[in-house]
C-alpha cells in the first residue's frame, strides 16, 4: 500500500495523470496492480523471503489475474461511492425517510410491512424511498463525472 501511494504521488505530481484518458480510479488502479506484481517478481528473486512449494495460503499466491482484478477494484470502487453516497443522504434526510429507504431496499422489506411498522401509509414509504433513491443517484453521478 505504501509503495502504491508513493508511486501514485510522484506520478500525480509530475504531471502522468491524464483527465482525458481516463478516470482518476482506473489510474490509480493500474498503478495498484502494478505495483502487486513488482512485489512479486521481487519475491520470486528472494528465495530466501519466498513461500514453500504448495502453500497457497500466501498473499502473492491469492492476488488474481488483471481481468479479475479490475472486476473486483471496479466493484469495490461501486461500493464504497455507493456507501458514502447513502452516509450522505443519511444526513440530509429526515430520520423517518431514510428509515422508510433503508428497510425497502436495502432489507428488502415489503413496503406494506414497511407502512405498518413505521404506522404510515404505503404511499408514504414508496414517497421516503424515492426521495432516497433519486438523491443518491444524483449524488452517484456528480461522483462519477468528478472522479
Amino acid at each position: 500500500v505504501q509503495e502504491t501511494l508513493l508511486a501514485f504521488a510522484q506520478a500525480y505530481r509530475n504531471g502522468a495523470y491524464d483527465r482525458g484518458k481516463g478516470r482518476l480510479s482506473r489510474w490509480l488502479f493500474g498503478i495498484a496492480y502494478r505495483e502487486i506484481l513488482k512485489a512479486r517478481r521481487k519475491l520470486a528473486q528472494c528465495p530466501e523471503r519466498s513461500v514453500p512449494d504448495g502453500e497457497s495460503t500466501s498473499f502473492w499466491n491469492q492476488v488474481p489475474d488483471e481481468r479479475d482484478a479490475d472486476l473486483s477494484w471496479n466493484e469495490e470502487w461501486r461500493r464504497a461511492m455507493l456507501k458514502q453516497c447513502l452516509s450522505e443522504v443519511q444526513g440530509k434526510v429526515a430520520p423517518f425517510t431514510f428509515r422508510a429507504f433503508e428497510m425497502v431496499v436495502l432489507e428488502k422489506r415489503p413496503p406494506e410491512e414497511v407502512a405498518e411498522e413505521l404506522g404510515v401509509s404505503r404511499n408514504r414509504v414508496f414517497v421516503a424511498k424515492h426521495r432516497v433513491t433519486s438523491q443518491v443517484r444524483r449524488l452517484c453521478e456528480e461522483y462519477e463525472s468528478a472522479v
